[in-house]
């Protein structure tokens, strides 16, 4: 899809001067985007900041949000803990063999992989993808409930 210099100069026109200067500021745009960006903040009065160098680590968009790096490796493996202690509280309260006992062990079930994952991450590249984090939680915990189950 191609878009035009008149197209971009009536979406910019139509946004507000801070989320012009804080899309400005995100440094994801073409070359030609910037130039009717800034004709537009220009023609409002604006002062135009400089450009930035390089795209904003913090810039976040939907379709890259899965694949984005994370620097804090035990807090991104106790969310997934912690998601997956919930569903599974769900699955039993709606199923009704929901017990404290239950819920309980199920917390030790669903934590004890994120221990697991978190010392993983933290001892090995800094950066791995919060999709990558989630797919090893998931088989470690799985694998720790078959190695379990066997036990038992």
């Amino acid at each position: 899809m191609e878009i035009d210099k008149t197209a971009l100069a009536q979406n910019y026109s139509a946004q507000s001067d801070d989320d012009l200067l804080a899309l400005h500021e995100a440094g994801a745009l073409t070359e030609m985007a910037y130039e009717v960006l800034e004709a537009e903040l220009a023609h409002r009065g604006v002062a135009i900041p400089k450009r930035p160098e390089a795209p904003s680590p913090n810039l976040k968009t939907p379709h890259k949000i899965m694949f984005m790096k994370t620097e804090h490796p035990f807090q991104m493996a106790f969310t997934c803990g912690l998601f997956m202690y919930i569903v599974l509280i769900v699955i039993l309260v709606v199923s009704g063999h929901f017990s404290a006992r239950v819920a309980g062990r199920l917390l030790w079930d669903t934590m004890f992989p994120a221990v697991i994952v978190g010392a993983i991450l933290r001892f090995s590249k800094p950066n791995w993808s919060y999709l990558k984090i989630g797919l090893v939680y998931v088989g470690l915990f799985f694998l720790l409930m078959m190695l379990n189950g066997a036990k038992a």
